[in-house]
């Protein structure tokens, strides 16, 4: 929780500063799976939003590799293709949005990690 709030704010003074800059693969994948511009800078050198989302993709999960690969594919998924509400959250500005996206992306990882598990028993 406390990585969330300080993502946040680190989240948007970087976004105030390097605005809308993309790198190789996040202006790719921003280009196929978003129709046009963010409404608030999410610079692809902010990474903080990704680690606490992923920490919460592997919440309450067993420290095992199956678990892990699951929970990381479905993150990586859920956090590129963004489905609702996921789309909707990263439209919140200062900071928020960068971090409330991933998050989001995190629970449903964490969502489908466990279903998964329980399925494959």
């Amino acid at each position: 929780v406390g990585m969330f709030f300080a993502g946040r704010w680190a989240a948007q003074r970087v976004a105030l500063a390097d605005g809308h800059a993309l790198q190789g693969t996040a202006a790719a994948a921003k280009r196929i799976f978003q129709e046009g511009p963010a409404p608030h800078p999410d610079p692809s050198i902010v990474v903080i939003d990704e680690i606490v989302g992923m920490w919460t993709a592997l919440l309450f999960l067993p420290n095992e590799l199956p678990a892990l690969l699951v929970a990381f594919t479905a993150f990586r998924m859920f956090d590129i293709v963004k489905p609702p509400p996921v789309a909707r959250l990263e439209r919140a500005g200062r900071g928020w949005g960068i971090m409330l996206d991933d998050v989001a992306a995190g629970i449903y990882a964490n969502a489908v990690t466990h279903v998964t598990l329980w399925l494959i028993g």
